[in-house]
C-alpha cells in the first residue's frame, strides 16, 4: 500500500503546486507527507498488535513458522477447533484474509520492534 499511495500523493501534489517554480519545495512537501503516511501505518500496526491476546500471538508465531493447524494444536495442547477459533479471531482483528496475510502481518510486527514478549 505504501508503494502505491505515496507516488499518487506526489503526483497530485505536483499538479496542485504547478505554479511553484522551485521543485525542491514540492519535493520537501512530498517527503513530509510520505513520513506522515509511514508513521500512520506504523501506528495502525501497533494498535492492531495491542488487540491480540497472548494466545493469539502464540498461534500467529507458530503459523509464521509454517505449522499446520493440527501441529499448532499439538504444540499448545488445545483442540483443533480452538486453534481455528483463535485464527478466525486473529484474522478479523488484523484484517487478514488468509494465512499468508497473517504471516506477513506477523513479519511486519517483528520488523517494527513492537515490545511484545511473545513476538520475539
Amino acid at each position: 500500500m505504501r508503494l502505491v499511495v505515496v507516488p499518487v500523493c506526489y503526483y497530485q501534489l505536483t499538479k496542485v503546486c504547478a505554479n511553484i517554480t522551485e521543485p525542491y519545495v514540492i519535493h520537501r512537501i512530498a517527503m513530509a507527507l510520505k513520513g506522515m503516511f509511514t508513521c500512520f501505518i506504523q501506528c495502525l500496526i501497533m494498535i492492531k498488535a495491542e488487540l491480540l491476546t497472548e494466545r493469539e500471538w502464540q498461534i500467529l508465531r507458530l503459523l509464521a513458522e509454517g505449522k499446520l493447524n493440527k501441529e499448532i494444536s499439538a504444540s499448545l495442547n488445545i483442540s483443533l477447533d480452538t486453534v481455528k477459533k483463535h485464527l478466525k479471531n486473529t484474522y478479523r482483528k488484523i484484517n487478514a484474509r488468509n494465512r499468508i496475510e497473517a504471516v506477513n502481518y506477523f513479519t511486519v510486527c517483528q520488523s517494527q520492534t513492537i515490545d511484545h514478549s511473545i513476538i520475539t
